[in-house]
């Protein structure tokens, strides 16, 4: 899924779409692989750890 693409099925600018993964890449969030042109974006292991402390202060 492109920039555009996501900014259209989520409803917000293109702009906002590269402002948030610039956010996530500083953060080590997410990650760019194979480069820009033809390459994919990937959700790191810190993000998944993240997700994973805060599913278990979820499920109570």
């Amino acid at each position: 899924m492109t920039q555009k693409e996501l900014a259209k099925s989520l409803n917000v600018s293109e702009r906002t779409v590269k402002t948030r993964t610039v956010d996530l890449q500083k953060k080590k969030l997410l990650e760019r692989q194979n480069g820009k042109r033809n390459g994919k974006w990937v959700v790191t292991e810190e993000a998944l750890r993240r997700l994973g402390q805060q599913g278990e202060r979820w499920s109570g």
